[in-house]
């Protein structure tokens, strides 16, 4: 009689309904859209013109002779 043990808490069956339910009661308004672009979209494009500005930085330094071929990161050995 283990179920017997446990007591009903309905604060916490309504916070489960509300967990499941969620999706079928959003609607997106543009607050949420808002949002989702700067909490998915601004950090990927951020990083993504970190990694580009260094990597050409590298390449430039690589193309002008600043680098020896011994020196490089990536190279064929």
């Amino acid at each position: 009689m283990v179920h017997l043990l446990l007591q009903f808490d309905p604060a916490i069956q309504r916070f489960m309904a509300m967990r499941v339910n969620t999706y079928e009661h959003f609607r997106p308004s543009p607050v949420s859209v808002a949002w989702g672009i700067a909490i998915v979209v601004i950090p990927m494009l951020g990083f993504g013109y970190l990694v580009k500005s260094s990597r050409d930085k590298l390449e430039a330094s690589y193309r002008r002779g600043e680098v020896a071929y011994s020196d490089r990161g990536f190279k064929f050995n």
